[in-house]
């Protein structure tokens, strides 16, 4: 184990593009569980950082989904849309 980590061969994240790591939290923050509260305000945000990341990454289309998983988790803090995220969570 010691040789693959001097040498330089270590499962880091470095090598993943900058937007999958604020996605997944996104995700987990707006479907929570585990002790994990739901959190729609900041998952809105992590998206929105993700699909910026996305973009410089070139991958317009993937923003694109992001800026609407965002728009989503904003929607699930209005009062009348959040029945909406509540049955969306339990299918997820």
């Amino acid at each position: 184990m010691t040789d693959y980590d001097e040498g330089g061969e270590y499962d880091g994240t470095q090598d993943e593009p900058k937007y999958l790591l604020p996605a997944r939290e996104a995700e987990m923050l707006l479907t929570g569980g585990f002790n994990l509260q739901k959190d729609p305000q900041r998952s809105g945000d992590l998206y929105t950082e993700a699909a910026e990341a996305a973009m410089e990454a070139m991958k317009g289309r993937l923003a694109n989904q992001y800026y609407q998983k965002a728009e989503e988790a904003w929607a699930c803090m209005e009062e009348k849309y959040f029945w909406a995220c509540k049955k969306r969570t339990k299918a997820a």
